[in-house]
């Protein structure tokens, strides 16, 4: 039983960790919330738009919705090579649930499964359906730390 509990809260621990932790992939190397506030100020590469799609498995298309983009602002912003702050704030946003969600669920491949599979605790929307507000991000995230927690949602 010792055992059970001690791996259980090393888990727990993980999810903790993530919630000060900063997906590499997303904003860089940072060492404060200050750099992540003034990277997505100065807005985030292009390139971060793009790994949120592989890491998610979906269609350029399909991220262009949630993060509210259209496809000719994306083309403007791979020749400037920048996303635009409220572009990269939501980019961010999706980011971190993503990094949080490969923490609770254990990989890359499992966390972007989840993201697309209807959930219970989401009245029968998937957790990307509800990543395109704050509102929704908040909602994605307790049902993740409910997961985390061993609470059925």
């Amino acid at each position: 039983m010792g055992a059970v509990i001690e791996e259980r809260a090393g888990a727990l621990g993980q999810v903790a960790d993530t919630m000060v932790a900063e997906p590499v992939e997303i904003v860089g190397h940072v060492e404060s919330p200050g750099d992540v506030i003034n990277a997505v100020k100065r807005g985030l590469q292009v390139r971060a738009f793009d790994q949120l799609c592989s890491d998610l498995n979906i269609p350029t298309s399909r991220l262009l919705q949630v993060v509210g983009m259209s496809d000719s602002t994306l083309r403007r912003r791979r020749v400037s090579g920048r996303l635009d702050q409220n572009e990269s704030e939501r980019v961010y946003r999706l980011g971190k649930l993503f990094h949080l969600a490969t923490r609770v669920l254990g990989s890359r491949e499992l966390a972007g499964q989840w993201f697309k599979m209807p959930a219970t605790a989401l009245g029968g929307s998937t957790p990307l359906d509800y990543a395109d507000t704050e509102i929704g991000k908040r909602e994605v995230e307790k049902v993740l730390y409910r997961i985390a927690y061993g609470i059925v949602s």
